[in-house]
């Protein structure tokens, strides 16, 4: 018989730990989550990439610069002054 650690992969604190490291990661992981795979610009809907602001928990699509996205925004998450890797 396997032990659990073997059968279920990817639960463990270690793992959990490598995949979010930080919360720029939980974050990069909630911009992921609210796309779904998407990479279309809200405002003009072209492809495009999203660009992290450094100081900030938002991003910008790179096609049009003043189209902002806020992971946080909707979610449990919003207006906390906590870093997300706690929340996780």
């Amino acid at each position: 018989m396997q032990n659990t650690a073997t059968r279920r992969r990817g639960t463990s604190f270690i793992d959990f730990e490598g995949r979010f490291p930080d919360p720029e990661s939980c974050l990069a992981y909630l911009l992921e989550t609210r796309l779904a795979g998407s990479t279309l610009c809200p405002k003009c809907g072209n492809a495009t990439d999203f660009l992290k602001i450094k100081s900030a928990r938002r991003y910008i699509a790179r096609c049009c610069f003043d189209a902002t996205l806020f992971p946080l925004r909707g979610t449990i998450f919003s207006g906390t002054r906590l870093p997300l890797n706690l929340w996780f």
